[in-house]
C-alpha cells in the first residue's frame, strides 16, 4: 500500500521523464487511471509542476517498509516484462 506524499530517488533515466538518476523528488499521489492503462505511473512535483513519471523509475527514502515493499514488487513485475 503506498501512502502520500513520500521521497524517491530516481534510479533509472526513461524517455519522456525529465529526472535524472539519482534525483530526489516528492511524490505526491497516484497518476489519474487513464495512464495507468499498462503501467503504474506516479504524480511527482518538481520545479513547480506536478507531473506523472512511471513508478518504475523511483526507489523509495526514507519510507514506512510497506511502501519500500510495494515499489519493490511492482520493480520487479515490470523487470519480468509483465505489465497491466
Amino acid at each position: 500500500m503506498l501512502t502520500f506524499p513520500f521521497y524517491a530517488r530516481c534510479i533509472a533515466k526513461r524517455k519522456g521523464s525529465p529526472l535524472v538518476k539519482g534525483e530526489i523528488v516528492k511524490i505526491t499521489g497516484m497518476a489519474p487511471e487513464e495512464y495507468c492503462m499498462h503501467e503504474i505511473f506516479i504524480i511527482i512535483n518538481l520545479d513547480g509542476r506536478s507531473m506523472a513519471i512511471p513508478l518504475s523509475q523511483i526507489k523509495p527514502v526514507r519510507v514506512l517498509p510497506k511502501i519500500s515493499q510495494a515499489v519493490a514488487d511492482w520493480c520487479y513485475w515490470v523487470a519480468r516484462g509483465y505489465e497491466f
